[in-house]
């Protein structure tokens, strides 16, 4: 899954000297790609790009 980096930066909390706290659950903006592969509460694996 890519995300774009400044969403990285807004979920780790990075913005808040600026008055952006971290949100979490977050809705990916505009730089999305993904695949889904699985679905469901067993789901425990979430595996990042070069893994």
């Amino acid at each position: 899954m890519w995300v774009c980096h400044s969403q990285l930066h807004s979920i780790e909390g990075d913005w808040e000297d600026i008055g952006i706290p971290p949100t979490l659950p977050t809705v990916p903006g505009h730089e999305v790609v993904g695949k889904i592969v699985g679905v469901g509460k067993t789901l425990q694996i979430l595996r990042w790009v070069k893994e």
